[in-house]
């Protein structure tokens, strides 16, 4: 897959409004870990494999303070 093709125009849309800071936030973890948490109805996980699709937004801050960074544990 094609590390663009994920964000659709956000890219290009960024690049012409040209922000000083790029702050997102990230709603999942990044981990190989298939730790899930127990009982949680939904959980997200990334896989290290796609970093090139976070790293080609050229994002300033990830925030990663939400509901899902623990899906799969501490280790997740």
């Amino acid at each position: 897959m094609d590390a663009i093709w994920p964000w659709g125009d956000v890219l290009a849309e960024m690049d012409d409004v040209g922000p000083a800071v790029r702050v997102m936030n990230l709603e999942t973890s990044v981990t190989r870990s298939d730790d899930a948490a127990l009982g949680k109805a939904v959980t997200y996980r990334m896989s290290p494999a796609n970093l090139r699709v976070l790293t080609i937004a050229k994002v300033d801050i990830w925030a990663l303070a939400n509901n899902h960074i623990l899906d799969y544990g501490s280790a997740g």
